[in-house]
């Protein structure tokens, strides 16, 4: 049984709402965890409110601000400045909207030729040199590992030792279905060696096209779990029966899905959270 106040919406399943829309639909579903983006086309992280107006609407619907999701290519030693400067902003947002965490998205480049080695290495030594932003403004750092094979870092074992190696108990994993789906980690690998006291947030979302596991994409991505070929709802079973009590999050590409209006995307959100719960 998972608490209807540890799920959580990620602002990609309806990129069309407006803030405050996506705010009442979290209210009307009796959540109070949104993850907010900055990757939506023509749309700022709090779209026309200030840092202070979304604060004062997330505290009268008493909802949590999750993370923001993401920095990119956090794992891009070339570009340090640029991605200190970019995590700085980030964090100076974070703490006004009172949100504890951020998203931290690796390269996912065919053009990244490093060794896996070099791509580890350059995963600890830039969250080491992240570290210092993070507690400055005492924030987490949640590392999301992307499974395509063009990823720089996919899977959560491998997050998992960068985190320990670093040693910054501010860095979590965030554990996305989808990705461990398609990733180099199996169900057995994270049952014998993750540690799931080290996540920070789950994602969830469903695949349910009739093609194979590399074909995959993120517009596949919906919340039809009853057709799950993900067995996403196995996975936070698992999490929870060990002790996993956080945020289990949707976060779903389909464009079909993100087009609904509030009213029918409710209606199917409150359908997929009863279905979770049987």
């Amino acid at each position: 049984m998972i608490n209807r106040s540890n799920f959580g919406i990620n602002r990609i399943l309806c990129p069309s709402l407006h803030i405050i829309d996506y705010f009442q639909l979290a209210n009307e579903l009796g959540l109070n965890c949104l993850e907010l983006r900055n990757d939506l086309p023509g749309k700022s992280i709090t779209d026309t409110l200030t840092a202070k107006e979304t604060k004062i609407l997330a505290d009268r619907y008493s909802i949590k601000i999750c993370t923001i999701n993401a920095l990119q290519r956090f794992n891009n030693p070339i570009d340090l400045e640029k991605i200190k400067k970019e995590l700085i902003y980030l964090s100076n947002l974070a703490k006004e909207i009172n949100c504890p965490a951020i998203v931290f998205c690796p390269i996912n480049s065919i053009n990244d030729f490093r060794s896996p080695k070099e791509q580890f290495r350059d995963t600890v030594d830039m969250l080491i040199e992240l570290a210092p932003i993070l507690k400055k403004y005492n924030i987490k750092g949640y590392i999301e590992p992307l499974g395509f094979k063009s990823s720089s870092l996919s899977s959560v074992i491998t997050a998992m030792k960068a985190i320990r190696e670093v040693g910054y108990e501010g860095y979590k994993v965030v554990f996305d279905t989808f990705h461990h789906a398609i990733g180099p980690d199996s169900f057995k690998t994270i049952i014998r060696e993750y540690d799931i006291q080290i996540t920070g947030i789950i994602h969830i979302s469903a695949v349910t096209a009739e093609i194979c596991t590399e074909e995959y994409n993120d517009e596949h991505r919906n919340i039809d779990f009853l057709n799950d070929k993900l067995k996403s709802k196995q996975l936070i079973e698992y999490f929870i029966k060990n002790g996993y009590d956080g945020i289990v999050s949707f976060e779903p590409f389909n464009r079909d899905l993100q087009a609904l209006n509030k009213e029918d995307l409710k209606n199917r959100i409150e359908k997929v959270i009863e279905f979770l719960n049987t």
